[in-house]
């Protein structure tokens, strides 16, 4: 109900300009399959979690405080690398939400108020990891400024080729969440964290980061009809090693 008065508006006039461009004739990107993928689009989701080695995080952290940057935008510039190593592609393609809660009368309402920006860059192999890092963030904040929206608008105005078997402009997503370590502590109660089983993936695959300011740990939501755990256990290694070599090396 917020979204709909909102496209009829200047702003989302323009605001729909600016992804016709950014998304026209673009194709989703994906990590090599184990299988092949079928005909229609299957949701069996698995999930792999992972702690991002100690000494990597504090390198991720210097990086983004000397480059001005955030740990968002590293860690995003990052699987848009991996993305191109993996592929090849020179528009390798990631998907992200960000909250919609700017008008103060929303504040106070229950709710998901989301929605989903789909980021492209276009990078090459002789391009340093200063050089993509400084346009993700540059790609960032320009849909940031242009995220009101919604996916679903778009994919309508743009009439993107529709296929049964996968989502619309992008099949890697990326959510990095700020979060404070939960206090589990109840009176008379023993309590612990409890970690989501496989459940269902939306998109092939799917990185979530959490960062507490003491540690960064996430989950990946993998696709278990395109993708054996073994598979994404080593995207996720590689994904660690590309972070450490390219953030000491950011130069080059």
């Amino acid at each position: 109900l917020w979204n709909k008065p909102i496209v009829g508006f200047k702003i989302g006039k323009e605001e729909i300009e600016y992804w016709k461009n950014e998304l026209v004739d673009l194709e989703p990107v994906e990590f090599p399959t184990d299988f092949v993928r079928p005909t229609y689009r299957l949701n069996e989701g698995g999930m792999l979690y992972f702690d991002i080695d100690k000494t990597i995080e504090l390198k991720i952290r210097e990086y983004a405080k000397e480059h001005s940057s955030t740990v968002n935008i590293v860690l995003f510039a990052a699987i848009i690398t991996l993305l191109h190593k993996y592929t090849g592609s020179t528009t390798p393609v990631v998907g992200t939400t960000v909250t919609n809660r700017d008008d103060d009368e929303l504040e106070n309402l229950l709710g998901c108020f989301i929605n989903n920006l789909v980021i492209s860059v276009d990078i090459s192999s002789d391009m340093s990891f200063d050089e993509i890092s400084s346009k993700v963030k540059e790609k960032m904040f320009s849909a940031y400024d242009n995220k009101d929206v919604p996916l679903e608008n778009l994919i309508e105005a743009i009439n993107p080729p529709r296929d049964s078997s996968r989502t619309p402009f992008y099949e890697v997503g990326f959510n990095y969440n700020p979060r404070k370590r939960l206090d589990l502590s109840l009176e008379g109660c023993e309590c612990e964290e409890f970690r989501l089983g496989d459940y269902l993936a939306l998109v092939d695959m799917n990185f979530q980061l959490h960062d507490d300011n003491d540690s960064l740990c996430g989950f990946v939501e993998f696709n278990r009809s395109l993708y054996c755990r073994e598979t994404v256990i080593g995207i996720v290694n590689h994904y660690q090693v590309l972070l450490s070599n390219c953030i000491s090396n950011s130069s080059s």
